[in-house]
């Protein structure tokens, strides 16, 4: 099975509901983390560091049935 991990920034809005961005798709979660550190230096992440989310999700699930 093959891997990537997905990195989102995701943060409550003050009006309800929840702001989201797709930073991107990295094929280890230490590219995961290294992306974090470099976009927490960005307007917008900077003030907001705790709401970045690494996904590991699988692709690749139905290549056997194929």
């Amino acid at each position: 099975m093959t891997h990537v991990f997905q990195l989102t920034h995701e943060r409550p809005l003050p009006q309800g509901g929840n702001e989201y961005f797709l930073i991107g798709f990295f094929a280890t979660k230490e590219d995961a983390q290294e992306a974090i550190q470099k976009s927490i230096l960005l307007p917008g992440f900077c003030d907001h560091q705790e709401d970045f989310i690494i996904r590991e999700i699988e692709i690749d699930i139905d290549k056997d049935l194929i």
